[in-house]
């Protein structure tokens, strides 16, 4: 399925009610046809069983339900990790909402068995000022590397990001409340020398103290640990 199909065929589904919905979720200039998630995956599925490169070679991202049946395709292809991790890299550069960014990230399952390559590219964009580059690099390392080998890394890297943009700062307070609630004595003792501003650390552990898989006890000690 080329670009031009692809095209018409959203065009075909767009849906005026749920435009607006969507442009209030992802704010931004990109045009939006108001195609729900599970349909834009449907069709990026159709894509991998054919000529997937074709499709992401020439997509002219138009819309923002290109962008994110791109995101989709790239993390369902079935490829060389190589060639995978190529145009994973290519597309990061264009992202510029948060939902793209997840989406890619969360689609991206190679990760799971491909840790060291993937983790090489994604830990060289931690001194970019891209605010989606950084928060590429977080939402995959939640995903993909709370594990016993890359933990203090990970910890070390989230640390020490400096960056203004809001969700670039989220994307660390989920990644830290997401370790809290795998590796909770490392976030607990981190959290007491943590290097994080004011807002990030606060929101991490308000993000801490909602989620449902950490302890009441714990959530009141953390309510003492509140800047």
């Amino acid at each position: 399925m080329n670009v031009n199909e692809v095209k018409k065929k959203l065009e075909d589904l767009k849906n005026p009610n749920h435009q607006e919905f969507i442009k209030k979720l992802v704010p931004g200039n990109i045009p939006v046809l108001g195609i729900k998630n599970p349909v834009l995956k449907k069709i990026a599925r159709e894509i991998v069983k054919k000529d997937y490169k074709s499709f992401l070679d020439t997509n002219d991202f138009s819309s923002y339900e290109l962008m994110m049946i791109h995101a989709y395709v790239i993390g369902l292809a079935k490829d060389d990790i190589d060639v995978l991790l190529k145009y994973f890299d290519n597309f990061v550069n264009l992202i510029n909402d948060w939902a793209v960014c997840d989406t890619l990230c969360s689609s991206f399952k190679i990760a799971k068995r491909e840790q060291e390559k993937v983790w090489n590219l994604i830990t060289s964009y931690k001194k970019s000022t891209h605010p989606f580059k950084l928060r590429v690099m977080t939402v995959m390392m939640l995903c993909y590397f709370l594990n016993d080998s890359y933990i203090d890394y990970v910890i070390n890297i989230l640390d020490s990001i400096k960056h203004d943009h809001y969700y670039t700062k989220m994307g660390i307070a989920w990644a830290f409340a997401t370790i809290m609630t795998k590796y909770r004595d490392k976030c607990l003792a981190y959290l007491e020398s943590s290097n994080l501003d004011r807002w990030t650390y606060n929101k991490a552990i308000q993000k801490m103290i909602e989620s449902y898989r950490i302890s009441p006890e714990d959530k009141n000690l953390l309510r003492t640990m509140k800047r």
